[in-house]
């Protein structure tokens, strides 16, 4: 009695656990970033600070509840600047969230691209970003993300 009472709670078990990992196991796609602006946030000698505001899409049926990021960000082709950030945010399913982070560079890396960023008339600028963002979801880890495009840049606060 007792053996055939064990089977079935070991059956049992086994097809609860198929069914949790089956579902726990979807595909996701990848989240689209895509840059919205970039500002100056403070200049100094060594080391030059920037605000780059990012859209994230989500193409997924699930909420993705990001528990942080890192990118790194080409201007004109060049590097230019890298940035992490531990902001929670989420973004819905089949939703779009916009956030601001902050990256930094220096004038050794990047003389070229601020000297075309600070260019009178230069209002525009072609970009291409890559990154890690953290999922906070079981099973998730992080997931690789790239884009590129170009931005308006935009003034300093003053």
């Amino acid at each position: 009695m007792f053996r055939g009472l064990r089977n079935t709670v070991c059956l049992l078990a086994c097809v609860l656990v198929t069914v949790s990992c089956a579902s726990m196991g979807r595909d996701l796609e990848t989240p689209r970033f895509s840059v919205l602006g970039i500002a100056v946030d403070e200049i100094g000698l060594f080391e030059q600070r920037f605000e780059v505001r990012l859209r994230v899409q989500n193409p997924n049926d699930i909420a993705l509840p990001v528990k942080g990021l890192n990118l790194e960000l080409d201007i004109q082709g060049e590097e230019f600047a890298r940035g992490v950030s531990a902001e929670r945010f989420e973004v819905p399913a089949f939703g779009e969230t916009e956030f601001t982070m902050r990256v930094s560079t220096n004038l050794v890396r990047s003389a070229t691209q601020l000297s075309t960023l600070f260019a009178p008339g230069t209002d525009e600028v072609d970009y291409s970003v890559d990154g890690k963002v953290s999922i906070d979801l079981p099973f998730m880890g992080s997931v690789p993300f790239d884009a590129e495009g170009s931005v308006r840049l935009t003034p300093a606060p003053r």
